[in-house]
């Protein structure tokens, strides 16, 4: 999908985040398509598959839920985005101006009121990247099964990332609590120690 298409979508789906998160996801998910070494390897399944989900592995160890997880959120809807986009399929046949007639014309028929016609996801609760991992390979074996067309690359999309946003935004949410929840413990027992 091409950087306005991932735009739209991924911005179609924040709903109230806050607006520093949206901006810091928004900008991850372009990045890839900034960067050109990113296209050494390609924006396929066979090629990044791995590396996204150990992207993922580390966010849901490491992320905190600022800025720069999001950052690195927006990087991983990139990549899954694309995975749900028809030429980024081995089942694509197409050439390379195929490739990018197909993702513009995907982005017009998105802007042009497409994805407003849509009705939500409904979301599978995932409470884990391995629960994330096994999610993405069974919606993207059923994807693989139906009709190459804008409208199942964008169910499908909007889908997978809608659980993948519901997942991390629970996820940073209970490290903030937690981090919380222990900043007033060592509070307390500063205070009673002194």
């Amino acid at each position: 999908m091409d950087k306005i298409g991932h735009l739209v979508v991924t911005k179609s789906l924040t709903g109230n985040m806050h607006k520093t998160h949206k901006a810091a996801l928004l900008l991850g998910s372009i990045l890839p398509d900034l960067f050109v070494y990113t296209y050494l390897e390609g924006h396929t399944w066979e090629a990044t598959f791995d590396k996204i989900i150990n992207h993922m592995e580390v966010l849901e160890e490491k992320g905190r839920g600022g800025c720069f997880s999001y950052l690195k959120l927006g990087w991983v809807l990139h990549y899954v985005e694309d995975y749900f986009t028809y030429p980024h399929n081995t089942i694509f046949e197409g050439t390379i101006p195929e490739h990018y007639a197909y993702e513009k014309k995907m982005t017009r028929w998105m802007r042009d009121g497409a994805l407003e016609q849509m009705s939500m996801p409904l979301c599978k609760k995932l409470d884990s990247s391995s629960q994330l991992k096994n999610r993405i390979q069974e919606l993207h074996d059923n994807y693989l099964s139906q009709k190459m067309c804008n409208e199942n690359d964008t169910a499908y999309m909007r889908q997978m990332v809608s659980e993948i946003l519901n997942c991390y935004e629970e996820i940073f949410t209970n490290k903030r609590e937690f981090a919380r929840f222990m900043g007033w413990v060592r509070r307390k027992a500063g205070a009673k120690t002194a």
